[in-house]
């Protein structure tokens, strides 16, 4: 749940705030340095955004979250490199299931995992997507080296910074 996040206090109210409002962007890229979260409140995120229940959001409870916890979602999928590079292929194959509309919840959601390792063929067809993006679809691009990503990927995209969570933040919490 987003209670369970330490220490990003005002990236999960914006969070809330987009999920309250209904305007929920296309594309976001999470950037920050490594380990600091940011796959965490993606899935969190993505519960969120499919989420059955009436209550607060995400609630760890309902069959949508826990598909979601075990990787089972039909609709959220994330996306890792293959071997060292984000390839052409799996942008390809991303294209084509983002055209589908969402199975079981409202919105097909794909993570896409240290998306700065995309090669240039990859980058070029994910700006594709983002140009012309299908209705139900939300792309999270995950990376710690925001500037590894295209300028024009970046502009189409809705910027989440994190940083490093204060030690004292972390004392206490522990």
């Amino acid at each position: 749940m987003f209670k369970d996040i330490i220490g990003h206090n005002e990236i999960i109210k914006r969070l809330k705030n987009i999920i309250s409002s209904g305007r929920i962007a296309n594309a976001y890229v999470f950037s920050g340095p490594p380990e600091v979260g940011k796959e965490f409140v993606a899935i969190n995120f993505a519960k969120s955004l499919n989420c059955l229940a009436d209550t607060e959001k995400p609630c760890d409870k309902c069959i949508s979250c826990k598909k979601i916890d075990s990787g089972n979602h039909p609709d959220v999928r994330q996306i890792k490199p293959e071997g060292t590079k984000l390839k052409i292929d799996q942008m390809r194959l991303l294209q084509k299931q983002g055209n589908y509309r969402a199975v079981e919840g409202k919105y097909k959601i794909y993570i896409i995992n240290e998306s700065e390792k995309m090669t240039p063929e990859a980058a070029n067809s994910l700006l594709k997507i983002l140009e012309e993006p299908p209705g139900t679809m939300v792309l999270i691009l995950i990376t710690s080296m925001y500037n590894a990503l295209l300028p024009t990927i970046r502009s189409r995209c809705q910027s989440v910074k994190f940083s490093l969570i204060p030690l004292n933040v972390l004392k206490d919490e522990l």
